[in-house]
């Protein structure tokens, strides 16, 4: 069923349901009660939808780790670290593998750099070791920086700008 037969559904008395389009009659941010869940209307780029009150946004996507670019790094929503690495570093093959064997936390993604072939973007953030971590916010100005160098592991890189 389309989402004009949907929002058809609504507007002719049907309950309405979580990812349901609401009628057109139906204003943004009005919230309903049904079975125990409340449900709000709520606008979107493809129109207003009935999602639960409470429950997490659609662009905390899960966690990612993906190789670094610019444009990349512009494009992606929610939290952004750039993981300064070397493939000749030990430490940094150890945090790699636990970032890749672990589950990153929702919204979370971790760009990996090329440590040696990056050095304008490891002056920019005064990047002096492999191994540093770089959180950015969405237009790539430093919020926080750790180095994960004597513990390489993803739970560490979280506690430290995760926080």
């Amino acid at each position: 069923m389309g989402l004009a037969a949907l929002g058809a559904a609504t507007m002719a008395g049907a309950q309405p349901r979580a990812g349901v389009a609401c009628s057109e009659a139906t204003p943004v941010g009005k919230t309903v009660a049904r079975d125990g869940v409340t449900l709000r209307c709520t606008r979107t780029t493809s129109g207003n939808v009935w999602r639960r009150v409470g429950a997490p946004a659609p662009s905390a996507r899960p966690g990612r780790y993906l190789p670094y670019s610019a444009a990349r790094v512009a494009a992606t929503p929610g939290t952004k670290i750039l993981f300064f690495h070397a493939d000749w570093c030990p430490q940094c093959r150890k945090l790699d593998q636990d970032i890749r064997a672990n589950k990153l936390p929702r919204g979370v993604t971790i760009f990996k750099v090329d440590y040696d072939s990056n050095k304008d973007l490891r002056r920019e953030y005064g990047v002096v070791i492999q191994t540093t971590l770089v959180k950015v916010d969405g237009k790539g100005k430093l919020i926080d920086k750790y180095v994960a160098y004597e513990a390489p592991t993803l739970d560490n890189v979280t506690k430290a700008l995760l926080k």
